[in-house]
Formats: structure tokens, sequence, C-alpha cells
């Protein structure tokens, strides 16, 4: 199934083109711009448990793709379950790595245009793996610039690949969104470097999974020989667009997102969520706000009965019940301009003295309450 996400909270299936209608029993599948076109294209893993072809589809930017048929890519079949992309050699393009349950595992090389050539030499592709694979990710384990790889095993040992390197440069990105999420999860970044002698715009989108089981929320770009970037953009899910010029490569950068004067939004976290009887919390307070006009007062309600509880900024709060009861939690804060509250339902549980047992055929769970001794 291909759904387009009309951006009011709602999809329209589409039903024309290949992506729509071709048949396999795809596992996962990743959005990656394998041309630097500035569009999304679609891997495709397929396989288990009948040995197939993956699939890559070339985004065309009018809402239709190109089916690629003759790639490096999709030309091998196997028992495919996860595939992650990623730019190992720091030349510019986005390369992919595609594990196979049972077999040898494939790794194919970006030659910049979003064609493939597979890689045969190398630990990655020979090291033979005889039980599932339920995750793979390319991530900076050592912070060196160059993308490693680690492998989740569900039956044997994990597996990492630490990546030599080269001469080439490279930028990594850390996003803060404060607005928005504060993992910046919906944001796009563009880059823009002169690579061999032709300025060349790199995306990203910042997405909570990768592939099968797979997430890594620091954004990573090869930069080949170029030692400066031209311009970075970010445009983050709140709307608002961040642009820094002339960065130097070889670094690890944080980019956080501002809060436009007279922004606020009150949030909170607690360190723990449920207990038996006895809970006590500590609450932080990760309310938004401008730093021209931070938060002054804050009014806490720990039980939702309608009255304050603490003024503090992070209280504790002790809660006791020998029953299974939940707690509703809110939190209003007041900057001197305006006003905000954010309300949790049943965001605090305890499970009082109680036994959990099923009857009958649908599994329904009853509470028994049990009275203290004495």
């Amino acid at each position: 199934m291909f759904y387009r996400n009309d951006g009011n909270g709602s999809f329209t299936r589409i039903t024309e083109g290949d992506i729509a209608n071709d048949i396999a029993t795809s596992i996962s599948c990743i959005w990656s711009d394998f041309n630097n076109d500035g569009l999304m294209d679609l891997y495709i893993t397929n396989g288990y448990p009948i040995p197939q072809n993956n699939q890559l589809y070339m985004n065309n930017g009018d809402e239709t793709f190109n089916k690629i048929t003759d790639d490096d890519a999709i030309n091998e079949t196997g028992l495919y379950w996860n595939a992650v992309s990623g730019d190992y050699d720091n030349d510019g393009d986005l390369d992919i790595f595609a594990a196979n349950y049972q077999g040898q595992n494939r790794l194919y090389n970006n030659n910049g245009l979003g064609a493939f050539t597979k890689i045969t030499e190398g630990a990655i592709v020979n090291a033979y793996t005889v039980s599932e694979i339920g995750a793979a990710i390319w991530f900076d384990y050592n912070s060196d610039g160059f993308l490693d790889l680690f492998m989740a095993n569900d039956i044997a040992n994990n597996d990492v690949f630490r990546n030599e390197g080269n001469d080439n440069h490279w930028l990594e990105l850390i996003l803060r969104g404060t607005e928005s999420n504060v993992s910046a999860i919906g944001a796009r970044i563009k880059i823009k470097a002169v690579i061999a002698g032709m300025p060349v715009w790199q995306t990203r989108d910042v997405t909570s999974i990768v592939g099968f089981r797979s997430a890594n929320h620091m954004q990573h770009f090869g930069l080949g020989d170029a030692i400066t970037i031209d311009s970075l953009l970010v445009l983050w899910p709140s709307g608002q667009l961040t642009i820094q010029t002339d960065i130097p490569s070889d670094q690890i950068l944080s980019v956080t997102e501002d809060v436009r004067p007279g922004f606020l939004r009150a949030s909170f976290q607690a360190d723990t969520f449920s207990g038996d009887q006895t809970l006590t919390v500590h609450f932080i307070d990760t309310s938004v706000a401008n730093s021209n006009e931070p938060v002054t007062e804050w009014a806490w309600d720990f039980d939702n009965d309608g009255s304050i509880d603490s003024k503090e900024k992070n209280p504790t709060w002790t809660y006791s019940s020998e029953i299974p009861l939940q707690y509703t939690v809110s939190l209003t804060v007041i900057n001197g301009l305006d006003t905000s509250a954010t309300i949790r339902k049943n965001y605090i549980r305890l499970k009082g003295k109680t036994e959990w047992f099923s009857i009958g055929t649908n599994r329904t769970i009853l509470y028994r309450y049990i009275p203290t001794p004495g």
C-alpha cells in the first residue's frame, strides 16, 4: 500500500504506479535521496521466507517514481531483512547496506548518480550470518567522522564493523528542537558544498526509525574534498528555518532551534511513572519560552483534583494507595505575558496491593483489593 500525506492529518491512497502495484514479501524500506536531487527515493528489502530481489524507485518530483530494473542493488535474490543508507566513504552520496538472513550481507557503493556497485571485499560483506538480523545501523561510534556499522542479531552475537576511513571530509549534525520536538523528528536538512569542483546539495530527513528496528538521530554528511560547507539549511517541524553559512568541515555540529518571541508552551517529565503502594516522583519542568520572556510561575496539580499542589519549578510528590490508581498530572506556567497549560492523563500509575488474574475466554483482567493484615 502507498499513501500520500495530505498535510492535514489525513492520507490519500495512491493506486497508480509501480510502488502501489508491485508485489513482494517486503520487510523494510528506506527513504533516501540517492542522487542528490532533493527528492526522497525508495529502497525496499524483500525475501523472507522466499528469496527475492530488492526494489529501488527513483523520485521524479511529480508524485511519480521511476522503477530501476537493472542495478547491482536490486539484481541479487536473498532473504533480506533490513537496509540502511549512509555515506560510508564520505564521497558525498548515500550508499546502501542490505542485511541478508542466513547469508552474506550486501554493501552497495553509490556512483553519485543513484546507481550502485556491489562491494565484494571487506569484513562487512564476507561475514556470514547464521541468525536473523534484527537491526542494522550506520553510526559513528568513535566520533572520527566515518560511519561504522552495527548489526543486532537475534541469536548470534552482535557485530560492530569499524570504518578505517580515508582522506575525505565530513560533517555530523545533532539537532535539538525547542518549539518542535526535542529530537527534531520531522526536520529536513540541506547542505551545499563544492565537491570535486561541482556544487552539490545533500538532503536528509530526521526520522524516528530507519529501516527495520533501527534508529540514529545523528545526521552524517560526506563531503569529499570540500573543506567548507557553503550553506546549511534546517527546516524544523514548527516551520522555522535555520540558515548557517561558511561552516568548516570535519566537525560534529550542534544546532538548536530558536524560540520565537512570545512563544510559551508548558511541558514536563517525571523521573518515574509507576510503582507499588507508595511512589515518590520528581517532576522536571521542560517548558519552552523565549529567553527574554522566561517562565516566572509554576502551578502543579498532581492528582487532577483542581487544587494547586506545588508552585515549585521542579517539585517532588509522593503518591500512596493500596488499590490500583492512575493519576492525571497538570502543569500551568506563566511568563508575565501569557499562560500555557499541559495535562497528561493517567501519567502516574500505582499498582496497589492487588492480585491479577484472568477469567473467561476474553482474558478479562480483574483487580482484587487485599486489605493490609491487622
